[in-house]
């Protein structure tokens, strides 16, 4: 066994230098210390088997002393092999240390130089899976490819522990579905990552981590945040996501968030399926925000601002709105200030940018005022968009431009900006639209030669002047002359007109009416009047609902019937009727 032992050593002659440093550190400590950790345990019995060797054994005694008594100091992660044995315990393994470990086990043994903590370390060919840590440099322990160290289980361990705590601070970093650690040489640039937290569980139990139970927490927070992340499509810049992270940590500062670590993880997954109805729906959603030179996707876990405990009921949805805590409306704006953009009012549950022009109380939700938007440009159409009211009850106040922009869908933003323009357009002199069937685009006509026009849409030919269909073979002297003295059709035509058609008050078309009631809409511009007396329809019927007879104009029917314009249908009003209001 000696002969044995002396070979290993001289093969590891370069070691031994530094196991008579340890050596020299560790002079006048009894062996008896040894023998209080599986540490010392092994030592002494691989000292027993070398007798005849005083200089390696002298080494050996270094090496275990040293080692034992640095391992047994205060640190988060300490190895199996340094755990302090009870008397009992010592015996037992002392008694047992042959059937444990034969020959061949501690002849496999060998000794290996750590690169982080520069100590001498067991290592064993083929480790004995009874007692697997005795080998502590275990391939389970597995580093980046690319990393060629030797790197022990305590350091290992410590490093991984050390970047699970840091975590909350490095977590936005990472890409991907997976939490990534850096590599516990510290010298590489590699990654580390754990297939499934068993694994790491196991690890931190045997390697007897404190608070094992938080660090565990930490790491799973930090995966399920970053899987989170990985689900948004486009994926937030890493500009972005520093945004985030400072943006996140100012508000958690101030008390309007609540920490992202600061909630196990079923809690994250119950925000993501029990959610308030409102316009942040989702655990994280992505929100514009403006930085000096440009414009960041910003993700933010909106889930995590702190709310009321009382929620308020929607006007409009009816639905209960949890909002935020009345100490973060109060300096909202001022504690967002840094962070330009939009978002700041889009992301609060009720739209109180709108209730500062308002003398109102805000009592509907920002969800319901974007549906009641898009609902009410679909209602007046391109010549009333610019009609928009505020929903509340009672108030008639209408929408600013930057409201419309600030609380509308995209979509409903970009027709309602598209019908300004074109109301802008149709008050041109030089604009026309086109006359022809099923076909609703406009263009400006400069610097025409001739009246005769064609639409750039669909080619349909008119007359810019008279706004008909192009008089083929006659120009437009002509046409008027024949208007006027030599067209008997024309005339015919014409009376026909005066008598059965009417002029939308909005854009001037004439319009027909049908058998159905009325109250009208023009075909071509969407704009609602009366069809007896070419009243406006909104102020017939305001958005309060209550019929508002008054409104129509002197000498209509309807303004002194108790009739309403959609309880008579036909083309015209009965005789029967206007002789019973005589």
């Amino acid at each position: 066994m000696s002969i044995d032992i002396q070979t290993c050593l001289n093969e590891k002659k370069a070691m031994a230098d530094e196991l008579d440093e340890l050596r020299a550190q560790s002079v006048g400590h009894p062996l008896g210390l040894l023998e209080t950790t599986p540490r010392g345990i092994w030592i002494s019995k691989l000292l027993s088997r070398s007798q005849s060797i005083q200089g390696n054994q002298n080494a050996l005694q270094g090496y275990g002393l040293c080692n034992s008594e640095i391992e047994n100091a205060e640190s988060d992660v300490k190895s199996p092999l340094d755990s302090i044995l009870s008397a009992d315990e010592v015996r037992g393994l002392f008694n047992s240390f042959e059937e444990c470990f034969d020959e061949q086990d501690l002849d496999s043994l060998s000794l290996i130089h750590c690169s982080v903590c520069h100590k001498m370390r067991f290592e064993q060919a083929n480790p004995n899976s009874s007692y697997p840590f005795v080998d502590e440099f275990s391939k389970c322990l597995r580093p980046p490819t690319t990393c060629t160290s030797s790197v022990c289980l305590v350091c290992y361990l410590g490093s991984v522990v050390r970047s699970i705590q840091g975590l909350p601070q490095t977590w936005w970093d990472t890409s991907g579905t997976t939490v990534l650690l850096p590599c516990p040489c510290g010298a590489c640039s590699g990654n580390i990552a754990f297939e499934n937290r068993g694994a790491l569980k196991r690890l931190l139990g045997l390697a007897n981590v404190k608070d094992a139970v938080d660090v565990l927490r930490i790491y799973d927070t930090a995966q399920h945040l970053v899987s989170v992340l990985d689900t948004l499509d486009p994926q937030p810049t890493l500009k972005a996501r520093q945004v985030a992270k400072h943006l996140h940590q100012h508000l958690i500062s101030n008390g309007i968030m609540k920490p992202l670590f600061g909630l196990q993880t079923s809690e994250l997954h119950t925000l993501e399926s029990v959610l308030p109805h409102d316009v942040n729906s989702q655990l994280v959603q992505i929100w514009e925000l403006n930085g000096t030179d440009e414009v960041f996707r910003v993700p933010i876990f909106t889930q995590l601002l702190r709310r009321e405990q009382s929620p308020v009921e929607c006007s409009i949805c009816t639905e209960p709105i949890y909002d935020l805590i009345s100490e973060a409306l109060e300096t909202w704006n001022t504690i967002c200030g840094d962070y330009g953009g939009d978002w700041k009012w889009k992301i609060l549950p009720f739209p109180r940018k709108l209730g500062q022009r308002c003398s109102h109380t805000v009592d509907f939700c920002t969800e319901c005022l974007e549906s009641y938007i898009e609902a009410q440009l679909d209602q007046h159409g391109r010549t009333g968009c610019h009609l928009l009211t505020c929903p509340s009850f009672d108030c008639d106040r209408r929408l600013e431009y930057d409201e419309v922009k600030l609380y509308a869908r995209q979509e409903t933003f970009s027709k309602y900006d598209e019908y300004l323009k074109l109301e802008a357009l149709s008050n041109l002199p030089s604009f026309r639209w086109c006359l022809a069937d099923n076909c609703s685009y406009g263009q400006i006509h400069d610097l025409i030669e001739s009246n005769h026009v064609s639409c750039e849409e669909c080619g349909y030919e008119m007359c810019f002047q008279h706004q008909v269909k192009w008089h083929i073979d006659l120009s437009c002297e002509e046409f008027d002359s024949m208007q006027e003295n030599g067209d008997p059709r024309f005339r015919e035509t014409r009376d026909w007109v005066n008598a059965n058609t009417k002029q939308c008050p909005s854009c001037g078309v004439n319009t027909q009416k049908g058998p159905g009631c009325f109250h009208m809409t023009c075909t071509l511009c969407r704009y609602e009047f009366c069809w007896e007396c070419l009243a406006s329809w909104s102020d017939i019927m305001p958005r309060s609902g209550r019929y508002n007879q008054s409104a129509h104009r002197d000498g209509c029917y309807f303004r002194s019937s108790s009739q309403e314009p959609t309880q008579v249908t036909g083309e015209r009003i009965p005789v029967s009727f206007l002789s019973s209001t005589i």
